[in-house]
């Protein structure tokens, strides 16, 4: 059980943003669960940041749900990031709550399907990452 957080950016003023911070400080908590083992065995998610630049934007709102892979056992989720956020304090929050998200709306297509998936192993983990002793740092 795996979890892959991406960024599409169409911009490199994203680069060093404080949402750019927040999911890259996210995929790299994420990594470090990965060595220890600590997500759930069952299904992958996938989840895609899009950045909304000046002059190109995603074609729709909020979170999608992409379509899911049963050959390698991956459901695949892109965000669309709210403009105002890049630059916000919160972004850490927002990289969360996406995470979450995902992982309720994964419970919902899984049970759809009669697939095992462990929801409330896959808060903790989330969770986990998002303590605010760690999210702090995401900005700095």
């Amino acid at each position: 059980m795996s979890l892959f957080i991406r960024v599409t950016t169409p911009t490199s003023e994203f680069n060093e943003c404080p949402m750019d911070k927040a999911i890259t400080f996210f995929a790299t908590s994420v990594a470090m669960e990965k060595r220890v083992g600590d997500f759930p065995p069952g299904p992958e998610l996938d989840i895609t940041f899009m950045v909304t630049g000046p002059k190109d934007a995603p074609d729709f709102q909020g979170m999608r749900m992409y379509g899911y892979n049963e050959g390698n056992h991956t459901l695949y989720f892109e965000t669309a990031i709210p403009p105002h956020l890049n630059q916000s304090a919160a972004a850490p929050q927002y990289v969360h709550a996406v995470l979450q998200d995902a992982v309720d709306n994964a419970q919902d297509y899984f049970n759809e399907l009669g697939v095992d998936f462990d929801y409330h192993r896959w808060h903790q983990v989330i969770n986990a990452l998002a303590k605010p002793e760690y999210t702090h740092q995401a900005t700095q």
